[in-house]
């Protein structure tokens, strides 16, 4: 999962799915909270509920298995440029 606010948009539904059977993972970096505590507390929140914190790269790879594949010879150069444009701002 991933939204605009993991504090507000993100916890309490993830923790609701990990409650209803689903296997939940939130994306960290794919949204955020307007400070650092809230973004702490809403992740220690969902964790002490069983909710796996993952990020954008992680996922990716998850989903992708292998980089070696010919989805991940497909993924990598779109992913090498998102995280770059990211981090190079």
């Amino acid at each position: 999962m991933a939204g605009l606010t993991n504090d507000v948009c993100i916890v309490w539904p993830a923790i609701d799915m990990q409650e209803e059977g689903f296997d939940v993972q939130v994306v960290i970096d794919g949204g955020g909270s307007p400070t650092e505590i809230a973004e702490d507390v809403a992740r220690k929140t969902w964790e002490a509920q069983g909710v796996r914190t993952t990020t954008i790269s992680q996922f990716i790879s998850e989903i992708i298995g292998s980089w070696a594949s010919p989805e991940g010879e497909i993924a990598k150069p779109i992913v090498i440029e998102e995280v770059y444009s990211l981090l190079f701002k």
